[in-house]
């Protein structure tokens, strides 16, 4: 096996080619077969066995020599063939991973999916305009029937935000609770966290029943009937009397415990007779207090809302149901905008991209061409080189032997089977040529799709725009 071990020495080195015979290069080598037969000592070998009338007159296949010579070609010839198929399908696989015949089916069906698109869009809106619609129809019929009923000419007053009315709530609480816990502190045995904790609770209670007169009774005050408008001037006055009542229960609670003394039912009973009169200036303080924040409350409840009651609420629903339909029509005008943009945008990529696939599975295809011209002209040049050893072994060994030469050194070599590259570049070539009409015509397409695309965004729109505003 020595000059199927060696025979790489004589591979002329070229760039993009390795020098080893069994190595990694990808490429064909070029043999010095003349230099290949002087290192290996054909001659000699062949002169040694013609001088022992090897091979036999009568022997009709190759010498031992001789087959270690064609084994080694053949070998060769394997590598190549292997090597080669690998090559072939990592460009095949390349080129069939590019997908250009899905881009280019994408792209020639582009404006056929272009309608159905802008009609659902369409047809979506259409639906959820009608149902706001409808709301809105019922909304305004009920709208327009209570102002008629009250007898309201003014657009409502409502307050664009409860931040700041809630604000307002949480701060009358905390003031009042620390103003509160202060009072309630003298003669709590907790102190201040004990007095705190009363004067929290306690304030939440005049500042909800402030604010749920102020927003749900007071407005009544405006009523158009003069029956409830007196009923909530009542109502509030009776508030206000309930209130007062509350808080100097509450300041008398506190006027007791201030003493030290545990408040009990007989000293509340006795405070009756004199509910005026208080030993600690404090505990008026905190009746006034009470009482202010409560009213306070109970201001901030009424301005929280329209005056007049239930105005604001039906105000409220309308001008929503108003925000959602130019919200929604805004968000149909734009998707069909975004879609139409969207689309063209995607239409121009598309165009380079194919482009710049055709271009690659072109330049793929080439390779793959040329690659497999080199094998077969390789392929060839391997018989040849072995016929030239086997023809150099043979004209020396018929000149040292003394019997006649075997019959079958008139014979050439030829590989058993013929070396074929399987390849699928046939398939490949007519994806080119399948794909080269809409490439010389690219920018045309480009441009006509384009047209089609603005062409339905404009029908897409005016019907649209022809879709009945509310009224």
């Amino acid at each position: 096996m020595a000059f199927f071990e060696n025979l790489s020495k004589f591979y002329k080195t070229r760039p993009g080619s390795a020098h080893v015979f069994h190595g990694t290069s990808i490429d064909f080598p070029e043999i010095d077969i003349n230099e290949a037969i002087k290192e290996f000592n054909v001659k000699e070998d062949a002169c040694k066995d013609g001088k022992s009338n090897i091979p036999k007159s009568n022997r009709n296949y190759l010498s031992g020599t001789e087959e270690r010579y064609k084994v080694s070609f053949e070998g060769d010839k394997t590598y190549h063939i292997n090597n080669s198929l690998e090559v072939v399908s990592m460009l095949e696989k390349e080129a069939l991973d590019n997908k250009l015949d899905n881009r280019l089916a994408t792209f020639n069906n582009l404006t056929k999916t272009i309608k159905e698109k802008f009609d659902n869009i369409i047809a979506k809106g259409k639906a959820e305009l009608l149902l706001i619609k409808k709301r809105r129809s019922e909304i305004k019929t009920e709208y327009e029937k209570f102002r008629q009923d009250n007898q309201i000419e003014r657009s409502s007053i409502i307050p664009r935000s409860m931040v700041y009315y809630n604000s307002i709530i949480g701060l009358i609480i905390i003031f009042e609770s620390l103003l509160n816990g202060y009072f309630f502190a003298k003669g709590n045995p907790l102190g201040l966290v004990g007095g705190w904790f009363l004067a929290f609770i306690l304030s939440l209670i005049n500042v909800f029943i402030g604010y749920t007169i102020g927003k749900y009774i007071l407005p009544y005050k405006n009523h158009v009937l003069s029956s409830k408008s007196s009923l909530a001037f009542l109502a509030y006055i009776v508030f206000i009397v309930l209130i007062l009542v509350f808080n100097f229960f509450v300041g008398h609670l506190r006027d007791i415990s201030s003493t030290g003394v545990n408040p009990t039912y007989v000293l509340f009973a006795e405070r009756l007779s004199t509910p005026f009169v208080f030993y600690d200036i404090e505990s008026l303080l905190l009746i006034l207090v009470g009482f202010i924040f409560s009213i306070s409350a109970s201001i901030t409840g009424y301005k929280s809302d329209d005056p007049y009651p239930g105005y604001g609420s039906i105000s409220k629903r309308w001008e929503e149901v108003v925000e959602e339909y130019n919200e929604t029509s805004t968000e149909i005008q734009s998707n069909l905008e975004g879609y139409r943009d969207d689309t063209i945008d995607a239409n121009s990529t598309s165009s380079e991209d194919i482009k710049t696939r055709y271009n690659v599975i072109k330049d793929i295809v080439n390779q793959l061409v040329n690659f497999i011209e080199r094998f077969d002209k390789y392929m060839i040049l391997l018989a040849d080189y072995c016929n030239a050893v086997l023809k150099t072994y043979r004209d020396e060994n018929e000149r040292c032997r003394e019997t006649p030469a075997p019959k079958y050194f008139a014979n050439t070599f030829s590989f058993t089977e013929k070396p074929i590259l399987k390849n699928n570049v046939s398939q490949l070539e007519e994806l080119i040529d399948k794909a080269k009409p809409t490439i010389e015509n690219l920018k045309k397409i480009q441009e006509e799709n384009e047209k089609i695309i603005l062409n339905e965004y404009k029908k897409s729109r005016k019907e649209f725009d022809e879709i009945d505003e509310f009224k």
